[in-house]
C-alpha cells in the first residue's frame, strides 16, 4: 500500500491562497465541460432522440483534488484518457484531473480533515493562510458548481433539444426526398432508353 498524504504547515506557508477571478472563471467553465457526458435518450421512433446530459461526479472529484494539489504545491499523477482520431489512438493527460488511483490516495489520507485540523495550530501565520487558502478553494468549487450547472441547463434545454430534433428530421427528410426524386428521375430515363 503506497504512503498515504501528509498536509504539512509548509505546505501551507507555500501554498497558493489566492487565484484571480477570471482565472477561477476559465478554469471553472474549461473543467465544467468536461465533467458533462451524454445519455442516450430511448425513444419508441425510428428517430434519434438527441442526448440529455449529466455530470460525471467521479470526474469531478477528481479534478477538485487535483486543483487542491495543485494549489498546494504538490505534484501527482494526471488522469490519462484516450482519443480515437483520423491518424490514430492517443493518450493524453487531463490537466488538473488527477489519476483515479492517486485520487484514492488522497481521499483516503483525509486531505481536507487534515487542513481542518490544521486550523487549531498554534502557529498564527499557518492558521492565517490556511483560512485564506480554503476560502479560495471554496470559492473555486463554487465557480465549479455554477458552471456544471450552467452547461447541465444549456445541453438539456427543452428547446434546444426539439430544434436539434426537428433539424435533424427536416435534413432527414429533405435526402431521402432528394434521393427518390433522382431515383425516379434516373428510373424514367432508363425507361426512356428501353422504348
Amino acid at each position: 500500500m503506497a504512503e498515504l498524504i501528509t498536509i504539512t504547515e509548509e505546505d501551507i506557508l507555500n501554498a497558493q491562497t489566492y487565484t484571480p477571478i477570471t482565472a477561477k472563471e476559465l478554469l471553472a467553465r474549461a473543467v465544467a465541460s468536461l465533467c458533462i457526458e451524454p445519455v442516450e435518450v430511448k425513444s419508441n421512433e425510428t428517430d434519434a432522440l438527441p442526448p440529455m446530459f449529466r455530470e460525471n461526479r467521479k470526474l469531478r472529484h477528481q479534478f477538485q483534488m487535483g486543483i487542491l494539489a495543485t494549489l498546494l504545491h504538490r505534484e501527482y499523477a494526471l488522469q490519462k484518457i484516450r482519443y480515437s482520431g483520423e491518424d490514430a489512438d492517443s493518450e493524453h493527460e487531463l490537466t488538473w484531473c488527477m489519476d483515479e488511483d492517486e485520487y484514492d490516495l488522497w481521499a483516503m489520507s483525509h486531505v481536507m480533515n487534515q487542513l481542518e485540523r490544521m486550523k487549531k495550530s498554534a502557529n498564527k501565520v499557518v492558521v492565517n493562510r490556511l483560512f485564506d487558502f480554503l476560502y479560495d478553494y471554496k470559492a473555486i468549487e463554487l465557480m465549479l458548481t455554477g458552471a456544471i450547472r450552467d452547461e447541465l441547463e444549456a445541453h438539456n434545454d427543452i428547446f434546444n433539444r426539439a430544434m436539434q430534433f426537428f433539424s435533424v428530421s427536416a435534413t432527414q427528410a429533405a435526402m431521402n426526398s432528394l434521393v427518390e426524386g433522382e431515383l425516379r428521375n434516373l428510373l424514367s430515363k432508363e425507361g426512356e432508353a428501353v422504348e
